[in-house]
């Protein structure tokens, strides 16, 4: 069979090529079996003695020879075609990455302000709207052109939207529906590496934490006051752990670790952010018997209040093997820091005294009664409709909104 051994070679390697290679001809496929999916390649040489293939969501990148020995000129060959198909990748990541950053602008200009959202009641946050606002599913739809689907099923009702950003731009927006499903925007790469932030991003900052989720991170920043960016998902932590660290490479790094839901142990990938940049790593110690369901720093909140939670973090340690020293490292050869945090598709015109920790707290069960209601810690928040800037108006110890400086909290 014609092509049988190049075909092989991806079939050892995990993948499912195309029904039909045709010699010379560069070929996509789905290497995760959904539809639309096209991040495998091949290419099969004209003279079907050699071949190249490679999944870029992996970053598996392959050459096939019929002979063992091949000649120099199809090593060239089989080089030129490589860097021919990361040529092609860039541009086609720079074009989607473009589309989505478009997409997450209007969606946002055409939201509103998130008011009463039953996914932040449940999880006893409240966030300013200089870090969240809300649209309809219907009104998502209609400039997408499709409906955000999570798992499968499509989100329903009111959406949160909340901007995720990647080197001072943000890159796309992550929806939660009412009943707590979450996605971001389609756009392949568009969240790797980067992260949603509690507020503008700070000049610099003594204490930061990095969790998993948006309501953990959170609830980690109402429980201590310190700036947080939330990752996500528990495979992206190292990659934002890195960024923050080469952003910040005097901070204090927090990993506040989800547990695993059936040992209650801090999932391996936080542990491994934490080594990896010499951060502190905390995760929640439920009181008596925790319920599988309960595996983040929210659940810890919402069960047993923050004061647990601030204690865990402030006295979370650096887990053996990594270390504050090696973490620094990772900053020596940083390159110019990229930008105050920008929103989308631009650069940040934060102004001086942005606030750090947008979030707002809502009164526990005991103090349901309460007419003032929730007390917001980013009441002050103020954002342009048209995607301006965003800033505080209070006063920090006493003076006028200044230049951020190092220990700066709001409570």
């Amino acid at each position: 069979m014609m092509g049988a051994g190049f075909r092989a070679a991806m079939e050892a390697h995990g993948l499912k090529p195309p029904t039909n290679i045709i010699p010379g001809r560069l070929h996509r496929f789905s290497t995760n079996g959904k539809r639309g999916d096209d991040a495998g390649w091949c290419r099969q040489f004209p003279d079907e003695q050699a071949g190249v293939f490679g999944d870029w969501r992996s970053g598996l990148s392959e050459a096939w020879f019929a002979d063992d020995a091949p000649t120099q000129a199809t090593r060239a060959e089989i080089q030129a075609a490589i860097r021919a198909m990361q040529i092609e990748r860039e541009a086609h990541l720079a074009t989607v990455a473009a589309e989505t950053a478009r997409k997450a602008r209007e969606l946002w200009l055409a939201g509103s302000e998130a008011k009463q959202h039953p996914y932040l009641l449940r999880k006893q946050v409240d966030l300013c709207a200089v870090v969240v606002r809300e649209i309809n599913a219907r009104a998502v739809r209609e400039i997408l052109g499709y409906l955000p689907a999570a798992r499968g099923e499509a989100l329903q009702g009111r959406l949160l939207m909340l901007p995720v950003q990647r080197d001072g731009v943000v890159a796309t927006l992550e929806l939660i529906d009412e009943s707590g499903r979450k996605c971001a925007l389609r756009g392949e790469g568009t969240r790797t590496g980067a992260y949603w932030a509690t507020g503008p991003m700070p000049e610099e900052t003594v204490h930061l934490i990095i969790a998993e989720g948006v309501a953990t991170t959170a609830s980690c920043c109402l429980a201590t006051g310190w700036f947080g960016v939330a990752a996500l998902s528990v495979g992206n932590l190292e990659r934002v752990a890195l960024a923050m660290r080469e952003r910040f490479p005097l901070a204090d790094l927090v990993i506040a670790a989800d547990v695993d839901k059936s040992a209650g142990l801090p999932m391996p990938q936080a542990v491994a952010a934490a080594r990896a940049v010499g951060a502190r790593l905390a995760w929640p110690v439920f009181a008596g018997t925790r319920l599988e369901s309960q595996s983040d720093f929210n659940d810890w909140h919402v069960a047993e209040g923050l004061g647990a939670v601030k204690t865990a973090l402030e006295t979370a340690e650096v887990p053996a093997g990594g270390s504050a020293a090696s973490g620094m490292k990772i900053a020596q050869n940083a390159g110019k820091r990229p930008e105050t945090g920008g929103f989308v598709g631009f650069r940040s015109r934060y102004r001086a005294g942005a606030a750090r920790v947008a979030l707002a707290r809502l009164p526990s069960a005991g103090q349901a009664d309460n007419p003032r209601g929730p007390q917001r810690i980013g009441q002050d928040c103020v954002v342009d409709p048209h995607g301006g800037d965003s800033f505080d108006r209070r006063t920090v110890a006493g003076r006028q909104p200044s230049t951020p400086r190092p220990g700066d909290r709001y409570e």
